[in-house]
């Protein structure tokens, strides 16, 4: 393949694999024994980000700030960090009792390493799934897709087996994380529109929208939430003039429940925040509940990287082990199984590019 033609080939495959959805997976031996894990999962649009630190793989601990991540950098504009926040914008919590009999309430996605953590596209949609222990022995699967006609929303399930979340919390930095003596944090929900700068809310939802975003500065970005109100009981959001956290309290015993999670950027607040409490949020609500969150794995996406990894001399041996587990995978809809082939085919085929260029040094 030592000839210009494989030289581009060689680049158009490398481009190919650095764009599609997929996870990146490090790991770094620190000091006392500990292993710091850090997971980048990129998406049709933006990236979420975990890093935890751990001693055996499972349990994690945070000794100082940074030491624990679960960031997502999705409509953060040039030159600021607002938007959903990418250091913490999601905790899943759980209450779990103490020896003593006492109630405490734990982060899941913090406390413990995630055990699968695989991304993916079929048909163009990017599709992760993440799969954390719970503390009470139960398991906690969070499905984020995000969608071609979409582009401004990422679209996530909630599904607890054998337990159930006490809530679960979101955090924004409409425009920035900075905050400004003139400027105001604000959330409406179509009925109410809260000053947060003043004062936090505490309410049972009516409507299935809410809308952040700010004030007389920096009111030129901000995000939206959509949810089902019937599946929550209670949300609270306490006064900030920073980040706007949302604690939304589940259904006793709700297991299964979805959200939506979007942004707008470049665009005057009044209006954005006045057409998403109207059409646009409705349109989306709509384009929710029309999801098939268990979409089957596309066989025409692995024979495209398949062929792909043909053309790069990837030996046949490699491959059809692979297209066998893949094709079990799109039979039993089985998305993490097919995420998982094609993260080892996507592998196969970064090796070849890495040793084809090799070549041409």
């Amino acid at each position: 393949m030592k000839t210009a033609a494989g030289l581009v080939l060689l680049a158009a495959a490398w481009g190919v694999f650095a764009v599609e959805p997929h996870v990146k997976y490090t790991e770094e031996p620190l000091k006392e024994g500990y292993t710091g894990y850090k997971r980048d999962i990129f998406l049709n649009r933006g990236k979420m980000t975990i890093r935890q630190i751990s001693a055996d793989g499972k349990k994690a601990v945070s000794k100082k700030w940074g030491d624990y991540i679960f960031g997502f950098e999705f409509g953060r504009m040039p030159r600021t960090n607002g938007s959903w926040s990418i250091w913490g914008f999601l905790r899943c919590m759980e209450r779990i009792r103490l020896p003593d009999g006492k109630v405490r309430q734990v982060n899941l996605l913090r406390d413990h390493l995630p055990e699968e953590v695989v991304a993916g596209s079929i048909n163009g949609t990017a599709v992760a799934d993440l799969v954390y222990p719970s503390a009470s022995g139960g398991k906690l699967k969070i499905r984020l897709m995000q969608f071609p006609s979409h582009p401004e929303w990422t679209f996530i399930r909630f599904t607890c087996e054998g337990f159930s979340l006490s809530s679960v919390n979101f955090t924004a930095y409409p425009h920035n994380a900075n905050s400004h003596k003139d400027m105001e944090r604000h959330i409406a929900d179509g009925k109410q529109d809260r000053n947060l700068t003043r004062a936090g809310l505490n309410f049972k939802p009516e409507t299935p929208y809410l809308a952040m975003y700010n004030k007389y500065r920096q009111d030129n970005a901000g995000n939206f939430l959509i949810f089902h109100p019937e599946d929550f009981t209670r949300i609270v959001v306490p006064k900030t003039a920073t980040q706007i956290l949302v604690q939304m309290f589940p259904a006793k015993e709700k297991t299964r429940f979805s959200v939506a999670l979007g942004y707008f950027a470049d665009k005057p607040a009044d209006d954005a925040v006045n057409r998403f409490l109207g059409e646009d949020g409705d349109a989306v609500r709509k384009f929710m509940d029309s999801i098939d969150w268990e979409p089957a794995p596309s066989m025409d996406e692995f024979e495209r990287q398949c062929a792909e990894a043909a053309r790069l001399d990837v030996p046949a041996d490699k491959l059809e082990p692979l297209r066998k587990q893949y094709q079990d995978a799109v039979r039993n809809k089985d998305n993490i199984k097919a995420a998982k082939c094609l993260a080892e085919l996507q592998e196969q085929i970064k090796s070849a590019v890495s040793a084809g260029l090799n070549r041409f040094r």
